[in-house]
């Protein structure tokens, strides 16, 4: 009985909810005008999908393995041919081609399943990997919008429904791909890990557990030291990381108080043995 009436754990904050069938790493950023929203982040490097020509993974016979999105430099320099992220096996990287110029190829690309239908989640993952937009406002857009080119409701386009004039996806596409939807990709840079260390984790622990995965700990890392355009940098970093993180925890996570424990957490080993790298400056009064 005590079980039972046992309230479940608060939702987290909205600004931090993580779709579960997500195709890439969707971050919190406060950018440079203070504002914070969601962006998609290529989930090797930690920047910016839109940044970069993005990828799809393929079989022998020209369909995709999986649902996911990678920089295509970073899916051409994985060290074997299975998505980082479901380890499904891959033939070919197949870079995604433009919505404007190649509309046909596009939604071929797209096409998970490969039956000649899209979904709205497929349709949204592969337009955030493209083009710099708040995820959180273009999926409620999307959202809004989709019954004007899935009338049934059944959650699918065909390809007629796509290309239907004035009323297909891709002129919905087009109409929502407007400038108030783009955000500007600059990120402001995180507090100091040396001096501001408190500010530091709490910059990177996103959903406000007061603890941080292996991985969270890499992408502040790579993050801090501005990495992510050298791919040979951010192995070094996740092998470093994964050498030191066991011999601080037994748990999946680092606590606070096991990374920030002076003389004896992780942080101070972090410093000392990346003293050779300078972070990015981090900004004034925080």
């Amino acid at each position: 009985l005590a079980e039972a009436s046992q309230q479940p754990p608060p939702p987290p904050p909205p600004h931090v909810a993580r779709r579960s069938n997500s195709s890439f790493g969707l971050r919190p950023r406060t950018g440079s005008d203070g504002v914070t929203r969601q962006l998609a982040e290529c989930a090797v490097c930690f920047e910016d999908l839109c940044a970069e020509p993005c990828a799809v993974f393929w079989d022998a016979s020209s369909r995709r393995v999986c649902g996911h999105l990678l920089h295509y430099q970073c899916a051409q320099e994985l060290p074997s041919k299975s998505c980082p992220l479901c380890r499904c096996d891959f033939d070919k990287a197949v870079v995604l081609p433009s919505l404007e110029r190649q509309p046909e190829v596009w939604f071929r690309t797209c096409d998970v399943k490969g039956d000649g239908y899209l979904s709205k989640q497929e349709v949204i993952n592969v337009l955030l990997s493209q083009f710099p937009l708040d995820v959180d406002r273009f999926e409620a857009r999307m959202e809004d919008a989709w019954p004007q080119v899935d009338p049934n409701g059944d959650g699918y386009v065909s390809r007629d429904e796509f290309f239907a004039p004035e009323t297909g996806l891709l002129a919905l596409v087009r109409a929502n791909l407007t400038d108030d939807m783009r955000v500007e990709p600059v990120e402001a840079a995180p507090p100091d890990v040396r001096t501001q260390r408190n500010a530091w984790f709490d910059h990177f622990d996103d959903d406000k557990t007061g603890s941080l995965t292996q991985e969270e700990l890499t992408r502040a890392l790579v993050k801090t030291y501005a990495l992510g355009a050298d791919l040979a940098q951010v192995r070094t970093m996740r092998d470093f990381v994964a050498a030191v993180f066991p011999a601080f925890t037994a748990e999946a996570t680092i606590s606070r108080d096991a990374f920030l424990r002076p003389g004896e957490g992780l942080a101070d080993t972090i410093i000392a043995q990346l003293d050779h790298l300078s972070p990015r400056p981090s900004p004034s009064g925080v």
